[in-house]
């Protein structure tokens, strides 16, 4: 048994800005056995914010983002998931329905089970998204620590 935290975009910021080892304090914030993903929807909502115009801060953070949550994925410490976004859906109600795409689908041999998701986000409304749908939310706090809500 296994809790799925699904990694939100702005969660993927938190390296960067406030020096804060997410894919440590999860587990670790959880205390039991964790799987990290990365949606391929969120990923791509990475790349087109990082194509955006907004300052160079943003398209630093974003390319750094990147580039940390890649190496995560080649080193095995997140799992890279691709799960297709619909035309025009937003990338909250993307996540949502992720979570239960992935907490209904059948275990194969080699994964185990969901016990729980969790949605890894600062955003408010995907928090009260996540909330209304059963999943517990890691937040981050006081720009300090994360807090499991």
């Amino acid at each position: 048994m296994v809790a799925v935290v699904l990694l939100d975009t702005n969660f993927l910021y938190i390296p960067m800005e406030f020096k804060i080892d997410v894919f440590e304090e999860i587990p670790r914030l959880l205390e039991e056995a964790t799987e990290l993903v990365l949606l391929s929807g969120v990923k791509d909502e990475i790349v087109e914010k990082n194509k955006r115009t907004l300052g160079k801060l943003v398209s630093k953070q974003g390319l750094g983002a990147l580039q940390l949550v890649s190496k995560m994925v080649e080193l095995g410490t997140v799992k890279f998931l691709k799960i297709e976004r619909r035309a025009k859906e937003a990338v909250d109600d993307y996540v949502i329905r992720a979570g239960v795409q992935i907490k209904n689908a059948p275990a194969d041999g080699n994964a185990k089970p969901a016990t729980r998701i969790v949605i890894a986000t600062n955003d408010k409304g995907l928090k009260a998204k996540a909330v209304a749908a059963g999943y517990s939310v890691v937040q981050l706090r006081q720009k300090t620590h994360l807090e499991l809500l």
